[in-house]
């Protein structure tokens, strides 16, 4: 597990191919009598239950471009259910999709690997037991991380330059140069995103930011 003091989940331990990283995490489902785990197949659907329809959204895209096939093959709708359930390699059957979804030779996906980190001291549970320091720092595991809003990239420290590459018109998607700092010099390349919310985060830069992630992990 990467050395933060901080609230994180994965799809499974040591490095990873991407590290999300957002401001706030969500209310956790905990319980004193039967405590809620991550890394089980409820246990997004129970998030989200909880959270509502912004951390669906979050979790939506997350599965969107982790998921080996593009984004409008739907074969992200059966990962985000399993997205931190420990598994070497998330193999779905096409069963767990629409018929028209995925032609028959696609019978197992192997998704990136993931983490998402939750760089904000501003932590609640539904029994209020827990308390999540802040830790803003990179993931050392990680190949990929994105960064996902101002907010945590306010939180990283990290700010825009000349030097950012643009890899759409609007600006909304950049790659940092890597060695830009010192501080990052050691660590993965490093994608500012907006946050995952489809005003912000649309299918077309979803595909796009997909596209870059499995050509770099092939």
């Amino acid at each position: 597990m990467p050395p933060l003091n901080s609230l994180y989940f994965e799809s499974h331990p040591g490095p990873v191919e991407v590290a999300f990283y957002l401001p706030n995490p969500p209310i956790l489902p905990n319980g004193v009598s039967s405590p809620w785990q991550v890394n089980t197949e409820t246990a997004i659907d129970e998030l989200i239950a909880i959270n509502g329809n912004h951390w669906r959204k979050i979790f939506t895209i997350m599965a969107k471009l982790c998921a080996s096939h593009s984004p409008s093959t739907q074969a992200w709708r059966a990962l985000r259910a399993k997205l931190f359930v420990d598994t070497t390699t998330d193999a779905l059957s096409v069963s767990e999709f629409s018929t028209s979804a995925l032609s028959t030779s696609a019978l197992s996906i192997n998704a990136l690997s993931r983490r998402l980190h939750f760089l904000s001291d501003a932590y609640k549970s539904c029994d209020q037991l827990a308390h999540i320091k802040r830790a803003p720092k990179l993931d050392p595991e990680a190949h990929w991380h994105i960064v996902c809003g101002l907010e945590a990239q306010t939180l990283l420290g990290i700010t825009h330059t000349n030097q950012n590459r643009n890899l759409d018109e609007q600006g909304k998607i950049r790659l940092l140069p890597v060695a830009d700092n010192k501080r990052w010099q050691d660590h993965g390349a490093r994608l500012l995103t907006p946050y995952l919310d489809y005003r912000q985060f649309p299918n077309h830069l979803i595909e796009q930011v997909h596209t870059l992630l499995h050509l770099s992990n092939e």
